[in-house]
């Protein structure tokens, strides 16, 4: 084998193993997510801008979030039903809500995971609605004007 044989074999197999080791280094995050560069589990760092960023590989890893508006709406979870008003009516209500998540680091400390904010968010919405009837007339939840 010539040298220049062996140099093309050289850069030929460095391109080939720079791949894997690239991926291990970089990531890109998307504009539609947001990122928390874990270390060990715990959040050290939080990417809310797109663009490429650098990792150590094997000690950090790369949770991705929705960046985007997030729509909850729970089957049987979001109906209250038989709720009273404050003058003794029951009411059936459907309830949904949107959520967003802004602080990425905040969110992984607190809730780790989607479906944990999700379900936070599904126990805020039912319990603060079910609060606000109860404590208002059932004219005054209906109605869309405040004439009387």
């Amino acid at each position: 084998m010539t040298p220049r044989q062996r140099l093309a074999a050289f850069l030929g197999l460095a391109l080939i193993l720079s791949v894997p080791i690239a991926r291990g280094v970089c990531y890109v995050v998307d504009e539609r997510e947001l990122a928390v560069l874990l270390q060990f589990g715990e959040p050290i760092a939080s990417r809310t801008k797109p663009g490429l960023y650098f990792k150590l590989p094997f000690v950090q890893e790369v949770l991705r979030l929705p960046k985007t508006l997030q729509v909850w709406h729970g089957a049987r979870q979001a109906k209250l039903v038989d709720v009273p008003t404050a003058d003794g009516k029951k009411i059936e209500v459907t309830l949904w809500a949107v959520w967003r998540i802004t602080d990425p680091s905040q969110f992984v400390r607190t809730l780790r995971t989607l479906e944990n904010g999700e379900s936070r968010v599904k126990e805020f919405v039912r319990s603060v609605a079910r609060d606000t009837i109860t404590t208002h007339n059932l004219a005054e939840i209906i109605r869309s004007t405040d004439r009387k």
